[in-house]
């Protein structure tokens, strides 16, 4: 009787040409975590530099707003005093009304 060789068996390559292709596989993968790392020291770099621009521009826009603070109340205060004067102006014991109807006195 002849004996044959199981067809399945003879796909299965050595188990030494299995273990040499997963070291294959490894030394790739390492490769590949390699450039990751990388990559991601690359990445933390720029959003460093994001993180720093950032804090410029919100210290530009708190720089801005006390700015427009000051001006508003400077504008707040000149209204004050011009509206004071102006009623220091008028004539006491009259009323702008008053004055409006009888132009002539």
């Amino acid at each position: 009787m002849n004996r044959s060789k199981d067809p399945d068996q003879a796909s299965i390559p050595p188990l030494a040409t299995i273990v040499e292709e997963l070291k294959h596989q490894r030394a790739l993968m390492q490769q590949g975590f390699a450039v990751m790392e990388k990559r991601f020291e690359r990445i933390d770099k720029r959003l460093d530099l994001l993180e720093k621009r950032f804090e410029q521009i919100d210290r530009r826009f708190k720089d801005r707003i006390k700015r427009h603070d000051q001006h508003f109340f400077w504008r707040v205060g000149f209204i004050a005093t011009s509206t004071g004067r102006v009623i220091a102006a008028l004539p006491v014991g009259e009323s702008p009304a008053g004055r409006l109807q009888n132009p002539g006195t």
